[in-house]
């Protein structure tokens, strides 16, 4: 193992590689969800009431442990 390949500089290239390679992962995939979803207004309307459905249970879920 050459120990010149761990150095500072090739860690944080590494780590930056890695974060952006997931950021734009996750970005392309919000932009084909909201493209799906704008074609599909009943498969919106579903993802919409799942959303409300469990924003709504963590909401109330909040409101009783701060009691």
């Amino acid at each position: 193992v050459n120990v010149n390949v761990f150095t500072e500089q090739n860690i944080f290239r590494v780590i930056s590689d890695l974060f952006l390679a997931g950021s734009e992962t996750t970005s392309v995939s919000l932009d084909w969800a909201m493209m799906f979803l704008t074609e599909f207004p009943e498969t919106q309307k579903k993802c919409q009431d799942e959303i409300e459905k469990v924003s709504e249970f963590y909401y109330t879920k909040l409101l009783y442990s701060l009691n």
